[in-house]
């Protein structure tokens, strides 16, 4: 059986860079969160290289379409993905 997180990440990279609606619970202050997105954005790029393994924290980086920048969202606090215009609600730990 597939763990959540991978469920998520699959679905998410399964779209091969169309857009994805998630909402999630954000790690630093609590709030929940929509984010329209898509992977496999390129353009804006600096050419660094993140310091760290996002996969290590259980993050996905992703392009964020409305604030046009990158985000990281935490796939153990992701509630739903609509993805295809089908929606994917998951379970969430009390405290995630």
């Amino acid at each position: 059986m597939k763990s959540k997180e991978k469920m998520i990440a699959e679905i998410i990279k399964g779209q091969n860079g169309k857009a994805v609606t998630v909402v999630f619970k954000k790690r630093t202050d609590g709030l929940i969160r929509t984010l329209n997105g898509r992977l496999g954005v390129t353009k804006g790029l600096k050419g660094g290289k993140l310091k760290y393994n996002p996969a290590d924290y259980k993050l996905l980086t992703i392009y964020d379409m409305q604030k046009h920048d990158f985000r990281s969202i935490p796939l153990d606090a992701v509630r739903t993905v609509k993805a295809d215009g089908v929606t994917h609600r998951f379970k969430v730990k009390p405290n995630a």
